[in-house]
């Protein structure tokens, strides 16, 4: 009787050791390095047709979102991807060659809590075998689905320890850097036998806005773009290790805002031309101008000048804003601006019409000091006899005849006898 007993006790053992197994290999308890880690159950089921799948699982509530990884059963650093944050209860995947893969759905709770199930898929030339994972070795017939129950309450020390490992590094030192408001580079420290990482960015406040993936990587840094700086951003760097097994480690990040360029100066040239200039802003794609001079709106500038011409005369004022790509990403509501009083612009002429500036500039005088001045000017051009009439009628608005005079005089000293005297 004795012998006996002890070999029914162990029996019993036995029996609930591998009642305990199973309920693992199919996901009613989940395992986890994480102290937050609790039983679920998804009842993960994988279907398809040759090299395309289907992943589906049931809804729980309470979920903040779901996440799918997959790798190959023989070489589990082989052949790995992963669906980022979802919020649907199903995944399509296409695989990229045949052979037995699994497929993790891990579970994240909007209180932190997490945890997961498994389910295996076998893709061969020819043949499709699909279900959750087997409780014998590859190629044994898929055991049915898990009938879905309510998670079971258990106390985190009651959950049996992981069978696949000791428990696994947490990532740390992730870091999210920016500097322009469209991009960030994201950083972190190597963790130790993690064979390689994947980083997740998405908006807490909207899950089916804004996510990115940055793909599996063997890197410790990653540049992320397209970020829109009034969106506060949550990025997960997940560690994954040559069993199949993840850890992971989340840091919020929310973008600079958009910088106006400082130093935005308007000055005026000889000919009239306006002259806008500013300091470059870094990151910055271009920039839009807008004010007098300005054709349409406003005008694209790809460097840090430009110039305006036929701006009337007056107090001007001009507006500048910098754009960001993609996007694009701006801020028009403070703009820099420049203010410049425009004036008339100063006609230059040439020297062949010098004695007729003369004469003009004569003309306006008082005095017989005008007509020498128009006489002066026809010699400088050569023009003696041109030079002789022109101090002449520049004589005649003094309202005296010395003027008229002394510009004949000046004139006939050139070699042109006729014209002076006829002046």
């Amino acid at each position: 009787m004795k012998h006996l007993f002890k070999d029914s006790s162990m029996i019993s053992m036995v029996r609930w050791q591998t009642v305990l197994t199973s309920l693992v290999s199919v996901g009613i308890l989940a395992q986890s390095s994480s102290a937050q880690s609790v039983p679920v159950a998804l009842g993960v089921q994988v279907t398809g047709t040759a090299g395309s799948t289907t992943v589906s699982w049931l809804g729980l509530a309470g979920v903040r979102e779901y996440t799918v990884l997959r790798w190959m059963v023989a070489a589990p650093a082989c052949c790995r991807k992963a669906s980022g944050p979802l919020t649907t209860n199903s995944w399509a995947d296409v695989l990229p060659q045949a052979g037995t893969y699994e497929y993790r759905v891990t579970v994240r709770y909007a209180d932190g809590r997490w945890g997961f199930n498994d389910a295996r898929y076998t893709y061969s030339a020819g043949a499709v075998a699909a279900g959750p994972s087997p409780a014998g070795a590859p190629g044994a017939t898929p055991l049915p689905a898990p009938v879905p129950v309510a998670a079971p309450v258990v106390a985190p020390a009651s959950v049996p320890p992981p069978a696949t490992g000791p428990a696994l590094p947490v990532p740390t030192g992730l870091s999210i850097r920016g500097g322009y408001p469209v991009s960030s580079r994201v950083t972190w420290n190597a963790v130790a036998g993690a064979t390689s990482y994947l980083i997740e960015r998405w908006v807490p406040a909207d899950l089916t806005c804004c996510r990115a993936a940055s793909g599996q990587l063997t890197t410790i840094g990653w540049v992320d773009t397209g970020l829109d700086p009034k969106y506060l951003y949550q990025y997960r760097e997940s560690a994954f290790f040559p069993d199949g097994r993840s850890t992971s480690a989340e840091r919020q990040y929310a973008p600079p805002k958009p910088v106006n360029p400082y130093n935005f100066i308007a000055t005026q040239s000889a000919n009239g031309d306006i002259q806008l200039s500013w300091a470059a802003v870094p990151g910055a794609s271009y920039y839009k101008v807008s004010g007098p001079g300005v054709a349409g709106t406003d005008m694209r500038v790809d460097g840090t000048s430009q110039v305006l011409r036929g701006v009337s005369a007056g107090v001007r004022a001009w507006q500048l804003v910098t754009y960001y790509d993609p996007g694009p990403v701006f801020d028009a509501t403070a703009p820099s601006r420049a203010t410049l009083v425009v004036t008339a612009p100063v006609v230059a002429t040439s020297g062949t019409s010098s004695g007729a500036a003369g004469a003009a500039a004569g003309s306006t005088s008082s005095t017989t000091g005008g007509a020498a001045t128009g006489a002066a000017g026809a010699a400088t051009s050569g023009g003696a006899a041109a030079g002789g009439a022109a101090g002449a009628a520049a004589g005649s608005t003094t309202g005296t005849t010395a003027g008229a005079a002394a510009a004949g005089a000046a004139a006939g000293t050139t070699g042109s006898t006729s014209a002076g005297g006829a002046a």
